[in-house]
């Protein structure tokens, strides 16, 4: 789910930006068996500048088996990156 957003809009955005999702909301309709494949078809049904809404369609070889929405904001990759490495170094720290 998320990776078909991102995928959706990644292309888009500009030089140093990514985006990072926020919110993930997803009704399972049926179950999927071990080793069939997905697909995921994200629709943008909003934007306001930064932050884009996507309602989301999965589908297995046979038929729909989830659905939902899903939110991404569009951030500095750089800003991101030195979040996470100093998220990590300090836990690193308390082992």
């Amino acid at each position: 789910m998320e990776m078909a957003c991102f995928g959706a809009i990644e292309p888009y955005l500009a030089p140093g930006h990514t985006s990072v999702g926020t919110l993930v909301s997803l009704r399972h309709l049926a179950g999927t068996p071990k080793g069939m494949r997905l697909e995921a078809r994200a629709r943008l049904v909003e934007r306001d500048r930064r932050r884009f809404v996507f309602e989301v369609e999965i589908f297995d070889e046979e038929e729909k088996v989830a659905e939902g929405r899903h939110e991404r904001f569009v951030v500095p990759r750089e800003r991101t990156n030195e979040k996470l490495a100093r998220k990590v170094a300090k836990v690193r720290g308390r082992a």
